[in-house]
């Protein structure tokens, strides 16, 4: 029983490293399109 727990709290500890990369992806992502986007108003106006 002891393995299967243990199992389980890695596929969960796997899980949440997965959706804070995500998350962390989507913010830079974010961040990144702002700067290009600022980038290009500059470089029409």
């Amino acid at each position: 029983m002891a393995w299967n727990t243990s199992e389980k709290a890695l596929e969960l500890f796997i899980i949440q490293i997965c959706c804070t990369i995500l998350v962390y992806l989507s913010i830079c992502l974010r961040f990144w399109a702002q700067s290009v986007i600022m980038k290009e108003h500059v470089y029409r106006v």
